[in-house]
């Protein structure tokens, strides 16, 4: 709020949430400061039929789970067309059950997650994604039993375009992903949200 108010400060540029963001505005319009703000990311890949998948399931690795997925423009929704669904699928899986979780010293792909607090509102995210109709395909469970606030590489697929996990950020390892037949219904489920920041096409066909 000091910063905010200053005379000083002539420009703020804010990343966080969009209840905070709310009032940054509000008080930045007092003083007429521009403002840059960054209130959340449900970044999405389209991916369709004649990709290249090894390509995708890379992105996904990285995308995704890099620093546990708390990345504001981390990929959290992969919309696939849905004769190459399975097989993606399938893929993905496999690389994340071959995903290592320990300490970021430790050069682990899986790290963990920045408190206790983080770790439970992830917890909280994937069981709501399952009592809105999701299936899980891989992990949605934290690991108690190590020291540190450690979640398992997830992936949950059949998620709707209404749900929370489909809409909200998560900011943890979890990937939604849902199908789509018509090319157009890809892009559309891509707009599909308040929270956009970044996005990605898999094709061949420019």
């Amino acid at each position: 709020q000091a910063l905010i108010d200053h005379p000083d400060v002539r420009h703020i540029v804010f990343t966080g949430s969009t209840a905070t963001g709310r009032t940054v505005l509000k008080a930045a319009a007092e003083r007429i400061v521009p403002c840059i703000m960054e209130l959340g990311g449900k970044s999405a890949a389209v991916v369709y039929s004649d990709a290249d998948l090894d390509a995708v399931v890379e992105a996904v690795r990285i995308g995704t789970y890099l620093n546990a997925g708390q990345n504001c423009n981390n990929l959290t929704r992969l919309l696939v067309e849905r004769s190459i669904a399975d097989e993606l699928l399938e893929r993905v899986k496999v690389c994340v059950e071959g995903l290592s979780i320990g300490p970021g010293r430790e050069n682990c792909d899986i790290t963990p997650l920045i408190s206790q607090k983080q770790r439970q509102a992830v917890e909280k995210a994937c069981h709501t994604a399952l009592s809105q109709g999701a299936r899980v395909v891989i992990g949605g469970t934290a690991l108690s039993e190590r020291s540190g606030y450690f979640m398992t590489a997830t992936v949950f697929a059949d998620v709707a375009r209404d749900s929370n996990l489909f809409q909200k950020e998560v900011f943890g390892p979890v990937l939604a992903v849902t199908v789509f037949d018509d090319p157009v219904m890809g892009i559309d489920l891509a707009n599909d949200t308040d929270q956009g920041l970044a996005a990605g096409v898999f094709t061949r066909d420019i």
